[in-house]
């Protein structure tokens, strides 16, 4: 059974991370339900039962009669819904608030009942939702106290590099571990001079020579690299000095005569 979606619930409201376990925890209930012939729209956490199936289960048969006061107080929905042949029909959905009420004015013992298993099913499913939500937010701030200590520690290499002066090195061609903060590097195509080559920056210079790499069918290298104290200002004036050259984003047409002279002047 769908429900008719209204133009302004076209965008999803449920947080990426938890909409599969939400949508798990609303079929389990779902189908628990079904199980007692009650059909259910919404979501685990803000469920709607269906009036009619409701009223027969308990046996009352008077529902239709109390329904404009349960419209009134928020406690009833109208929605449009298809049936095994899908076609559309406008039926009536009890939020759960509602429901707990509508079964709490029955002398029936089955309403009773009913009313303690729909409360028991939505605190276990509830329980589990709760659960996935607080280890994905442990996960998260997990992970930004990694990202904060990586800022840390970087901020103190940076100001260990203050009282440094500037060291420029070539970079050769098998380099087994990646340099410390502050490279400024030339990556082009190999055997092709005449390609564009990129000016950037980065504190792991084979890692950004391997991610720019899956992106790129040719095989490139490291033309030019040197170790700065303000990479991100080193990274500044390279660009400005070959803005001339700049072919696209940080891609320059340079040849190595070019790369070298820039390098070799480097103060």
């Amino acid at each position: 059974m769908l429900e008719r979606p209204k133009p302004d619930e076209t965008k999803a409201t449920l947080q990426e991370v938890l909409s599969a376990r939400e949508r798990l925890n609303t079929a389990s209930l779902a189908a628990a339900l079904s199980k007692r012939s009650i059909k259910m729209l919404g979501t685990v956490r803000e469920p709607l039962f269906c009036a009619a199936d409701v009223d027969a289960y308990v046996s009352v048969g008077h529902y239709l009669r109390t329904i404009r006061n349960y419209i009134l107080d928020g406690h009833i929905r109208q929605l449009e819904v298809t049936d095994a042949n899908g076609q559309w029909h406008q039926m009536y959905f009890f939020t759960e608030a509602g429901l707990y009420k509508y079964l709490l004015q029955s002398q029936e013992d089955v309403a009773g009942e009913l009313q303690y298993y729909v409360f028991s099913l939505l605190k276990t499913e509830r329980a589990q939702y709760l659960e996935a939500a607080l280890e994905i937010a442990k996960k998260n701030e997990a992970a930004l106290e990694r990202i904060h200590q990586d800022l840390l520690a970087e901020y103190a290499n940076l100001r260990a590099l203050d009282s440094q002066p500037v060291v420029r090195e070539p970079i050769p061609k098998c380099v087994e571990q990646p340099l410390g903060p502050g490279c400024l590097y030339f990556i082009g195509k190999a055997d092709d001079d005449t390609s564009p080559t990129k000016i950037g920056y980065s504190k792991n210079l084979l890692r950004r020579l391997q991610n720019l790499q899956e992106a790129n069918a040719a095989k490139l290298v490291i033309r030019r690299a040197i170790l700065v104290t303000h990479a991100v200002e080193a990274e500044a004036r390279a660009h400005k000095y070959f803005k001339d050259r700049h072919r696209r984003g940080e891609w320059y047409d340079l040849t190595p005569e070019a790369i070298r002279t820039y390098t070799d002047d480097w103060e």
